[in-house]
C-alpha cells in the first residue's frame, strides 16, 4: 500500500509538471498558431537559469523571476528573430523550432557541463509529509499546489474574463475579431 501511494503522489506531482509545460506550449500553439517544438527546451533553460540564481543568492523568489526571465527572453528571441516571417507556415516553424533545440541544448552543455544537477529546495519547502506511513518531501506538494492554483486562474482567466473571451473568439475567427477593431498581432 505505501508503494502506492507514494507512486500516486509521484505521478500527480510529476503530472502537474507536465501540465504547467503543456499549458504553455498549448497557449503558444492555440493562440498564435506557431508549432514551437523548443517549447521543451526553452522551458529547461528557465530552470537552469533559475537553479543557477537560486545557488548564487539562496532566494527561491529571485530564482523564479530570473526563470521565468530567461525563458521569457529566449522566447521573445526566437518569435521575434524567426518565427514571426513564418507565421500559417507550418513546415518551416517546426524546422526552425527543432534547430532551437539542438541551439539551446548544446549551449547549456557547453555553459552547464553534462553532469545532471539536484533541484533547489528553498527551506521552507524542505521538510516532508508523512501520510500512511509514506515519507513525501514537501515541495512536491507545493508543486502539486502551485500547478492547481495556475490551472484554475487560467480556467478564470479564459473562462470568466473579457480578455478571455477575445482571446477565445480570435481562436474561431480571427477575421471577425479583427473586423470588430480588436487587434490580434503583437505590436512588441
Amino acid at each position: 500500500m505505501a508503494v502506492a501511494i507514494a507512486t500516486l503522489l509521484n505521478g500527480i506531482s510529476y503530472g502537474m509538471v507536465l501540465f504547467l509545460i503543456a499549458s504553455g506550449l498549448s497557449l503558444t500553439l492555440g493562440l498564435m498558431g506557431i508549432v514551437n517544438l523548443a517549447h521543451g527546451v526553452v522551458f529547461v533553460l528557465g530552470g537552469f537559469a533559475g537553479l543557477f540564481v537560486a545557488r548564487a543568492t539562496e532566494s527561491f523568489l529571485l530564482a523564479i523571476l530570473a526563470g521565468a526571465l530567461a525563458s521569457g527572453v529566449a522566447g521573445l528571441i526566437i518569435e521575434r528573430g524567426f518565427l514571426r516571417y513564418l507565421y500559417k507556415q507550418t513546415l518551416p516553424q517546426v524546422l526552425v523550432t527543432f534547430g532551437f533545440i539542438y541551439i539551446i541544448t548544446n549551449l547549456m552543455l557547453w555553459i552547464c557541463g553534462p553532469q545532471p544537477r539536484s533541484a533547489f529546495v528553498p527551506s521552507y519547502f524542505a521538510g516532508t509529509v508523512v501520510i500512511a506511513g509514506v515519507s513525501f518531501p514537501l515541495h512536491r506538494f507545493a508543486i502539486i499546489g502551485i500547478g492547481v492554483v495556475i490551472c484554475a486562474l487560467l480556467w478564470w482567466l479564459q473562462e470568466k474574463t473579457r480578455i478571455g473571451a477575445i482571446v477565445r473568439a480570435g481562436m474561431d475567427n480571427a477575421e471577425m475579431v479583427g473586423g470588430l477593431g480588436i487587434n490580434l498581432t503583437p505590436s512588441i
